[in-house]
Parts: structure tokens; C-alpha cells; sequence
């Protein structure tokens, strides 16, 4: 009994005693009971001494030296003798050990949980499957992720605004993101400003704002959250600097890519997108030209999806101001 009480097999020494441990290739089973000799009811919080039936409950570990394990544990159902209570008959739980109706311990939840969040489903369930951990399929580490506990809140700080279409080229509305911790927190019906100063105002403490150029998002932003540093996206505006050719109509449902500079992505590592004039070719032209760059991690989209790393540059020219050529390097 001590050899369980400081061995890593045991989630909870203070709840459980060991009975005996087997082994089952591929698996390790533990069976253990609860120390505890009284329980209380989970209705009226009344001690309950006296046993209706036991039964045996089965959960998974962590693994243990390469080796899944079971913990098979002695449940005992207990009668409620208090006279006002509904309840009649109950079962002890292990809260060090396991959730209510838990499949696995509430260590090895915990590590499932932290590899769905770090790298998703089925990439999950591969890691999960080459630890050790029990894990059927990637529907298993999404339904983790989803009973996780959310983590506790410190205020928002650094929001994240941008449009979504609800029907495109229709209906537009406004996503909310939280940037520091990854998550949406709302979607606004529309992308008036009004409607976003409404939201902040009722959510103060936001230091930072992360936008497009949209002006109905900056005025919103200054309106709701007037103290706020404003990180503006350029890379929309960027690419609404380059016109549309004389013999096409505006950009809309109908417009074409017939006449226009077409974009490429050339799949390297960083990849590199480019449309337009390249320095080089500005320079062969005998063009003068200004260069500007801008860091990845001065763009809120690149913030909000975490690839920070690389620049935006973009070729104009020194006399016109018009944007020949820009590139990604991400």
C-alpha cells in the first residue's frame, strides 16, 4: 500500500488504496478501491455509512513506461438515510481521480486536452496514439477539446475586428477574436460603427484594436474604446491600390481577371506571393521607385493567425505614388 501511495501509477493516493496490479499485453490494470469509509451525498451533503452494492468501473491512465493503463476501480452505491432527501441511492465519486461519468483520469483528460489544443484532431490522435494514450480516433480529442474547462478570463485586451460574410457579396457581419488567447468571443449582425462602439463600451479594458482600413471599424474603434492603439491591416488597402483597367467595369459580381495583374505564390519555404512589378524590373525600366516594407508582424491578420514571421513589400513609384509590384515573404 505505501509503494502505491508515491508511485506515479496512482492519480489520487489520497483516495484510493491498491488491490493488485496485472498485466494484460498491451495493458497494465490496476485495481484499487477507496480509502475513505464514509461518503457524503451529492443532494443533501449528508454522511451516508451504509453500502447498497458495489461494482466495477473502468477508466483510463497514462501510459507507464510504454505501457497503456486501466484503473479498475471498486464503485460502491451507498443509501441516503436523510428522510427530507430525494435522493435514495447514490454513488460514491472520486474527485481527485476522475470526472462524473469520465472515461479517463482527470490527469491523463488533461494531457489529451493540451495535445488537441497544441496541434488539433487527427494529427491529436496520432501524437496521442504514439505516447500511449488510449485515444480511438480524432472525434475522441475533439470532444475533449470541447468539455475542456475554459480558461479563466483576465479581461480583454487585444481584440481583433475584421467582416465575415453571412452570404457573400449580400450580407456581411463583424467577427470579434480574442488575440491573445486565439478565440472567437462574437459575431456583431452588421459592420456599422455604431454597432461595434456598442460593444466595446460594454466591454471596456481593450487596449489594443487590430483592424483593416475599414473606416466604419475605425470610427467603431475610436468611438467605443477612445484610449485604444490601433494596429490598422494594410494589406487590404494595398491591394485596393492597384485600378482596374480602363476597358473593365468596377469589381463586382461580374469583373474578370481579363486585363488584370494576375497574382502568383511560389511554394518555397518562406513563401513568397507576388503580383506586379518586381524591384528589379522597375529598376530595368528605368523607373524611380520607392520601396516600402512592412514586418508580418505589424499586419492583424498575420497576429490573429499566429505567422508572424516574414514582410510585405511593395514597389511604387517615386513620382506617381502608384503601387507597381508588391510581394509576401511568409
Amino acid at each position: 500500500m505505501d509503494a502505491f501511495d508515491v508511485s506515479p501509477l496512482c492519480p489520487a493516493p489520497v483516495e484510493l488504496a491498491l488491490e493488485h496490479v496485472t498485466f494484460h499485453a498491451p495493458r497494465l490494470v490496476i485495481a484499487a478501491h477507496a480509502r475513505r469509509r464514509t461518503v457524503t451525498c451529492p443532494l443533501c451533503d449528508r454522511a451516508a455509512t451504509r453500502v447498497h452494492s458495489r461494482y466495477r468501473r473502468t477508466v483510463a491512465d497514462l501510459p507507464w513506461h510504454g505501457l497503456r493503463v486501466r484503473l479498475l476501480l471498486e464503485v460502491r452505491r451507498f443509501f441516503c438515510d436523510t428522510a427530507s432527501c430525494a435522493r435514495r441511492i447514490f454513488t460514491e465519486r472520486f474527485p481527485r481521480t476522475v470526472a462524473p461519468y469520465g472515461r479517463r483520469t482527470r490527469r491523463a483528460a488533461a494531457a489529451l486536452e493540451a495535445v488537441g489544443f497544441a496541434v488539433g484532431g487527427r494529427p491529436g490522435a496520432r501524437l496521442a496514439a504514439a505516447l500511449g494514450l488510449d485515444v480511438a480516433a480524432a472525434t475522441t480529442i475533439v470532444t475533449a477539446l470541447r468539455a475542456a474547462d475554459e480558461p479563466a478570463s483576465g479581461g480583454l485586451r487585444v481584440l481583433g475586428v475584421d467582416d465575415w460574410a453571412m452570404r457573400r457579396g449580400q450580407r456581411y457581419g463583424t467577427i470579434l477574436v480574442d488575440l491573445e488567447r486565439r478565440r472567437v468571443i462574437d459575431l456583431l449582425p452588421d459592420r456599422e460603427a455604431a454597432t461595434l462602439a456598442t460593444w466595446l463600451g460594454a466591454h471596456p479594458g481593450v487596449e489594443i484594436v487590430c483592424r483593416d482600413r475599414g473606416q466604419n471599424y475605425a470610427d467603431g474603434a475610436r468611438a467605443g474604446a477612445p484610449d485604444a492603439i490601433h494596429v490598422a491591416d494594410r494589406f487590404h488597402h494595398l491591394l485596393r491600390r492597384f485600378p482596374d483597367p480602363p476597358h473593365q467595369p468596377p469589381r463586382g459580381r461580374n469583373a474578370t481577371t481579363d486585363g488584370r495583374l494576375v497574382p502568383y505564390t511560389v511554394f518555397i519555404d518562406p513563401q513568397l506571393g507576388r503580383i506586379g512589378m518586381t524591384e528589379r524590373e522597375a529598376i530595368a525600366g528605368k523607373r524611380r521607385v520607392r520601396i516600402a516594407e512592412l514586418p508580418m508582424n505589424h499586419v492583424a491578420r498575420a497576429l490573429e493567425v499566429d505567422e508572424t514571421r516574414g514582410l510585405m513589400k511593395a514597389v511604387v513609384d517615386a513620382g506617381t505614388g502608384r503601387i507597381l509590384g508588391a510581394a509576401v515573404l511568409a
